[in-house]
């Protein structure tokens, strides 16, 4: 349950900074600072999806070794 919390956190957060980063591009002073939030949201998006496969793979690899 805790894991999936954290997932949930980070999705909402990484998110969030799509949101700003979407609403500073109307403004002419934001859209250097927007260019990085969207980078940053990109690699924290896809940290995200390459850590969940590898926790996942790893906690079947532990359920499987504890089934023997």
């Amino acid at each position: 349950m805790h894991k999936i919390a954290n997932r949930i956190t980070v999705g909402v957060v990484i998110a969030a900074l799509l949101v700003a980063s979407a609403l500073m591009m109307r403004t002419a002073r934001g859209e250097k600072l927007a260019v990085i939030g969207f980078i940053a949201a990109g690699i924290a998006a896809v940290y995200l999806i390459i850590s969940t496969f590898v926790q996942d793979k790893h906690d079947k690899e532990q359920a499987k070794m504890k089934g023997k």
